[in-house]
């Protein structure tokens, strides 16, 4: 792949080949049921949300390998920026469950540092840059030139 991966594929299962689309049919079965408690079926779709991440990752990787990063930026954006909302959403509901601490082979904890990372990420590669005023003040203190980014 050489380019990001689209907004499309974040939201289907496809992308992830035949496990994740059996992970996330058996999910929508969990989360109809009410003999599973609903952490458990949370559990499942906070699983579904690390694989986008992981693919999202390794897509930001093989574009920056193929220098195609600067170029798919806008899509970087979007994507990124679904993936922190779906994340502060399983927060959310993960909060309002009171999730058992041994739940899962990943913590509440890891959920929220994956979450930041995301945010940190949007920061450092969309985030707004100095004003001129601040540029002009670091060329005085350092005898610098003003970086091009």
């Amino acid at each position: 792949m050489s380019s990001f991966v689209t907004l499309e594929q974040l939201e289907s299962p496809r992308a992830f080949g035949a496990t994740a689309t059996r992970l996330e049919s058996f999910t929508s079965r969990v989360e109809r049921t009410t003999v599973v408690p609903p952490w458990v079926a949370w559990g499942f779709n906070a699983a579904l949300w690390f694989a986008d991440l992981e693919t999202f990752r390794e897509s930001e990787d093989e574009a920056l390998v193929s220098n195609a990063y600067v170029a798919k930026l806008d899509a970087h954006r979007v994507i990124l920026s679904n993936l922190i909302s779906r994340g502060e959403r399983l927060l959310y509901a993960g909060k309002q469950l009171e999730l058992p601490a041994d739940f899962s082979l990943f913590s509440f904890a890891d959920l929220r540092a994956a979450v930041a990372s995301l945010e940190t990420t949007l920061r450092c590669q969309h985030g707004g840059r100095n004003p001129l005023s601040v540029d002009l003040e670091i060329e005085k203190l350092f005898n610098v030139e003003k970086s091009d980014h």
